[in-house]
């Protein structure tokens, strides 16, 4: 994961942040930190495994087409109920679908989908280099960073939806 954080550090320029936890990479920015206590903030986003199957596979099997490897929104708890409605309004989820984002089969988890090919993946390791390898989470980076604007709008909906309620 150390390569992917690389990656994505590079891909985010500042204002951007990118932190770890112990099982995978977050990027956020200082605005989305949390209005109410302590955490990863009000939204983040986070490589993550996405599937519906319930097992354990390691970010390379996902990033290599045995899982799926997406680079996910998530929202704390707290605006997770007003983020599920926000999200199902048709202009917000245009707006998310525009910049790359996809729903899992259920549709209970939004994220970039994030697919390096086989073989870059072993010549990265070979020559001691995954830049090109992990070109694709570089792309999904760049793509949210492209699209700060809309993402910060969106957030801004679901806070105000949940704070209605």
């Amino acid at each position: 994961m150390l390569e992917v954080k690389v990656a994505m550090r590079k891909a985010a320029p500042e204002p951007w942040e990118v932190g770890d936890t112990n099982y995978s990479i977050l990027l956020r920015l200082p605005g989305w930190k949390p209005t109410r206590g302590l955490g990863n903030g009000d939204v983040w986003l986070e490589i993550s495994e996405i599937g519906s199957d319930g097992l354990d596979r390691t970010w390379i099997g996902c990033a290599v087409g045995t899982g799926q490897l997406g680079l996910e929104l998530l929202f704390r708890n707290g605006l997770s109920g007003a983020a599920t409605l926000v999200l199902r309004d048709k202009p917000h989820a245009d707006v998310l679908a525009k910049i790359g984002f996809k729903k899992n089969e259920d549709g209970t988890r939004l994220f970039i989908p994030i697919a390096i090919d086989r073989l870059r993946l072993a010549k990265g390791y070979g020559e001691n280099d995954l830049t090109d390898a992990l070109g694709p989470v570089s792309k999904a980076v760049e793509a949210v960073v492209a699209a700060k604007t809309e993402i910060d709008a969106v957030i801004e909906a679901v806070r105000t939806k949940a704070k209605a309620k």
